[in-house]
This record gives C-alpha cells, sequence and structure tokens, in this order.
C-alpha cells in the first residue's frame, strides 16, 4: 500500500477529531525519511506544523545537517526550531543506556517547543516497523502487558499517525518526491539494540513466516484492548480506595499527589493492586521497578515503608492504614508582595489570592478564605510555610500564641499542601493562613477601611 494524501488525511481526521479546530502541530523531525514524509504531508495537507529537531551532541556532522534541514524547511514554508542536548551525558548521569537518553532528550524538548510555542499536540513519526522492533525491546526485558502491546497512536499529547504505515512506504514517498533524506548511521550500529533487531532478529523471523509482522501487529492490537480495560478496573479501584486529603483545602495538591485506604487496597486482587501503583505513578510521568511494585502491593496491613520511582520525582510511601504518593520534592517560592488591586497564582497553578481595598462588612473569622487586614500593617506578604520556621501567631479567639508548625498538622495538611498553602505575614509575623487560621493582630472592626484578600481554587486549572 502507497502512502498518499488521500489515505493519510482519514487518519489524520480520526487521530486528531478530539482536537482544536485548526491546531498547530509540533513534528519531531530528525531528517529521516519516516519524519520527512509526516512532515512534508501534514504540510501537504494545510496543517499548521513546527519541525523541531533536536541536536544529540553525539556527531561532529550534526551541526551542520541541522543547518541543512532549517534551509529546507525554510524552503517549504514550515517553522524549524533547533534543540541541544548532550545525551552521553545525560546516559552518563542517569546510569541508563544512549538509547534511552536521546529517547527522554528528545520527548522532553518536544514537550518544551509544545509548551513554549502554544501548540495544540506534537507528533512523531514512529511507524509500524518501529512498533514491531519496540515489541521485542520489551518483551526481552520482561514487560507487561503495557509494555509488549507497544505504542499507542494517541497518548495524551503526543499522537503516532504512521503506526500503521511501513518504513518501506515512507522511503518510497520520499523517492517519489525527492526529499533530500539524511541518513544517520546511528541506524546501522549493531551496537544498539533495536538495530540489532531490524538488522538480524527480524529477518530471521520473515524467513519462517513471511507474514510474521503482520501477524504479531493484530497479538500487540489485542493486548492494547486488554491493556486500556485493565486500566479500567484499576482507574474504578483507584476511585472506591482513594482517600481525600487536607479537608476544605484539597484543591491544593489534589493533581499532585494521592492516598489511598490501605485496607481497602488490600481488599483488591493482587494482580489489580500492582496495576493500581502503575496508573498511579503513570498519571505522576513516573516510573516504579517491579519490585518495588510488588513491594508496594504486597505490603503488609500493619507494616511501613517507602519506595522511590526510578529518576526520584516520585515517593510511594505506606503506614497506619494509608499509601500515599507525593512528589519527592516540593517547590520553592516567595515571598510575595501584595498590593491593592492585583492577583497571585500559585506555583502549581491551584490557587488565586486577589486584593483590594474594601469595607469590612462581615466578622472575621478565625478559618476564614477571605478578610480584611487594616491598612496600618506594612509591607504585607504572601510565603511558604518553610520561611516561616518557629514563627508564631495568637488565633482569633486565643489568649496565648501557637506555632504556625502546630496549627498546620492540626489542620492535618500533608507536607506538601503546606509548602503549597500562602501564608500572610508583616513586618510583626504571620497574619493570615488561608482556611486554618486568622491572628489577632488582622482582625478589623466593622465599618472600618483595609485590604481585602479573598482566597479561593483557581477554577482555570
Amino acid at each position: 500500500m502507497a502512502l498518499d494524501q488521500t489515505s493519510f488525511f482519514e487518519t489524520w481526521k480520526e487521530l486528531t477529531g478530539t482536537l482544536e479546530h485548526d491546531p498547530l502541530i509540533v513534528v519531531g523531525f530528525s531528517g529521516g525519511c519516516d519524519s520527512w514524509a509526516l512532515l512534508h504531508i501534514l504540510h501537504s495537507l494545510n496543517v499548521k506544523v513546527i519541525a523541531a529537531h533536536l541536536h544529540h551532541g553525539m556527531r561532529e556532522e550534526a551541526t551542520k545537517e541541522a543547518q541543512e534541514l532549517e534551509e529546507e524547511c525554510t524552503k517549504m514554508g514550515a517553522p524549524f526550531i533547533l534543540g541541544r542536548a548532550n545525551v552521553p551525558e545525560i546516559a552518563k548521569s542517569r546510569r541508563i543506556g544512549i538509547e534511552e537518553a536521546g529517547r527522554d532528550a528528545r520527548y522532553s524538548f518536544l514537550r518544551q517547543v509544545v509548551q513554549k510555542s502554544n501548540a495544540t499536540a506534537f507528533v512523531t513519526a514512529h511507524t509500524n516497523d518501529d512498533q514491531i522492533e519496540t515489541f521485542f525491546l520489551h518483551a526481552i526485558r520482561g514487560s507487561g502487558l503495557t509494555g509488549i502491546g507497544g505504542m499507542k497512536s494517541v497518548q495524551g499529547q503526543h499522537l503516532r499517525p504512521f503506526l500503521g504505515i511501513t518504513r518501506q512506504e515512507t522511503e518510497s514517498y520520499c523517492k517519489t518526491r525527492a526529499l533530500p533524506v539524511l541518513n544517520d548511521p546511528g541506524n546501522e550500529n549493531l551496537d544498539f539494540s533495536r538495530v540489532r533487531i531490524r538488522k538480524q532478529v527480524i529477518p530471521q523471523l520473515a524467513i519462517i513466516s513471511s507474514g510474521f509482522q503482520k501477524a504479531l501487529s493484530r497479538s500487540m492490537e489485542i493486548w492494547r484492548e486488554e491493556d486500556e480495560f485493565l486500566n479500567a478496573l484499576a482507574a474504578h479501584a483507584v476511585s472506591h480506595c482513594v482517600q481525600p486529603l487536607n479537608g476544605n483545602l484539597n484543591f491544593l495538591t489534589i493533581a499532585e499527589e494521592i492516598a489511598l485506604i490501605r485496607s481497602e487496597y488490600l481488599k483488591q486482587n493482587e494482580v489489580l493492586r500492582k496495576r493500581m501503583v502503575i496508573l498511579i505513578a503513570s498519571y505522576f510521568d513516573a516510573h516504579f521497578h517491579s519490585d518495588q511494585i510488588q513491594q508496594i502491593a504486597g505490603s503488609q496491613a500493619n507494616g511501613s515503608g517507602s519506595v522511590t520511582s526510578l529518576f526520584g520525582n516520585l515517593i510511594c510511601s505506606w503506614k497506619n492504614d494509608l499509601i500515599h504518593f507525593q512528589p519527592s520534592t516540593q517547590p520553592a517560592w516567595g515571598p510575595v508582595s501584595l498590593e491593592p488591586d492585583t492577583t497571585h497564582l500559585a506555583l502549581n497553578q491551584s490557587w488565586k489570592i486577589s486584593c483590594q481595598e474594601s469595607v469590612c462588612n462581615t466578622q472575621s473569622r478565625r478559618t476564614a478564605f477571605s478578610v480584611v487586614v487594616g491598612l496600618k500593617h506594612k509591607d504585607l506578604r504572601l510565603c511558604q510555610f518553610d520561611q516561616l520556621q518557629g514563627a508564631t501567631m495568637t488565633p482569633l479567639g486565643f489568649d496565648h500564641r501557637r506555632k504556625v508548625s502546630d496549627l498546620l498538622s492540626e489542620a492535618k495538611l500533608t507536607l506538601l499542601a503546606r509548602s503549597v498553602l500562602p501564608i500572610l505575614f508583616d513586618q510583626d509575623g504571620p497574619l493570615w493562613i488561608p482556611g486554618v487560621c486568622l491572628d489577632q493582630r488582622a482582625a478589623l472592626p466593622l465599618g472600618e477601611q483595609g485590604l481585602e484578600l479573598i482566597f479561593k481554587p483557581n477554577v482555570s486549572n
């Protein structure tokens, strides 16, 4: 079957049916036949594209090649963005292979381009040949359904419209149109596992059965369907076992941490428990080793422990009746000065505080989400808890001072929520912790002019 505009257009419509009208698409553009074919056919269909090319820092001639690719893109009227990465250094620092480091660097670069250009999605030119190679790479590593099922055509912002196309078809497309394809010598390097599979394993299997690639593709499609079904079961189980965190302030970190009721989790089938861990980790763009997944899924009701994901971005801990997934680090921010007629957003976009001069017309409440503070308070600022270590305040209605850390603990806020929640203070110390505590000094008599602060979830988040 030949790759042409008509047949591809139907595939493209199916993949992008849920995207906004006239989307801007970032194309992962190496300059090889697959990515050249994808960029060219999208451009010929009048899709708005950006060609994104990553210099891997591995070959001297790559700089000149990037310049040539930019010139070709300029001729065809496609914007070109060049990125740079030191893939050997990434592989060394993270103790992973060159192939994995290169893939991670490319995806990171493409996501950055999407964000900076306000694009809708990014596409890569993975073909059915890549899909078959991926199966073998995952199978020899002992992957489960998710791995051996191969790549999905739609995965969040990542689209792969060529998974039903062969490499022979992309080569023919480029040859017919005389596209200036680059030949990466890495594609002939047998030191790379993928190249060995391509050059040595697949040809031998084709001798045994000439149709094995089509048969394997059908099997992979079945495995992907079963994988999606298992994910749906796991998602339902997670919703059944989830433990709400942070009370009325749950919006602070609802997208950044999750806790499961351990006793309910342990009632689930062990296979489902493992899939729940995988599903949660993937939501946070993290991965646990199979031994770690087994450790979490097999945790006893009275034990405690923790594991850190590969690359260290997610921690899973279990204690008492709670299994808690949270980021390994809390972002630092502030202090932020407050001025009338301004709005301040959280670093993680979870909350916002608006400030404006107003008259106090309601009685102050200790756990209020809004407050009017007197204009006498100077140098009003917002900061996070870590910047007020040891600070104390006198809660409204109390006659003694309390540690801020104790107030946050009594509010049952997680460490992550404490790092996100803003604290209002002036030159004399804390005045207001939204939803937790209002200091005596901040209470304003009715009818007096002051600065009104309204704290609420950022609904656009």
